[in-house]
């Protein structure tokens, strides 16, 4: 495992332990959207692309980290793109204390294709 991966798994599990409890605002709802909208369809829409698998997991102190391969979509076609294939790193970050239904935490970083 490269030094980076350990440095962001443990910065994961950090905020997941030690940030998350700190938002205790809750979300209004937004109304809902008029069914069959676009995003609706584009949404249903199946992609042969969409996959996903276990990359790595790392072991630390309190916590297990789960480093993920995902591809979420084909997008356009590589006539018109340089990269039809959007592809991520996904790190879950499981607490070995878990407590179910307590809050969560999202970190979504900025990325690149170089």
């Amino acid at each position: 495992m490269t030094r980076f991966w350990t440095r962001f798994a443990v910065l994961a599990g950090l905020l997941t332990l030690f940030v998350a409890p700190l938002s205790t605002a809750q979300v209004p709802q937004a109304p809902l959207a008029e069914a069959n909208n676009a995003f609706d369809k584009w949404m249903a829409k199946k992609d042969p692309a969409y996959g996903w698998y276990l990359h790595n997991t790392i072991k630390g102190q309190g916590y297990t980290g789960y480093v993920l391969a995902m591809t979420s979509q084909t997008w356009r076609t590589a006539a018109e793109v340089d990269h039809p294939l959007w592809t991520h790193w996904v790190i879950v970050t499981v607490p070995d204390n878990l407590v179910p239904g307590r809050k969560a935490f999202v970190y979504i970083d900025g990325g690149s294709i170089t």
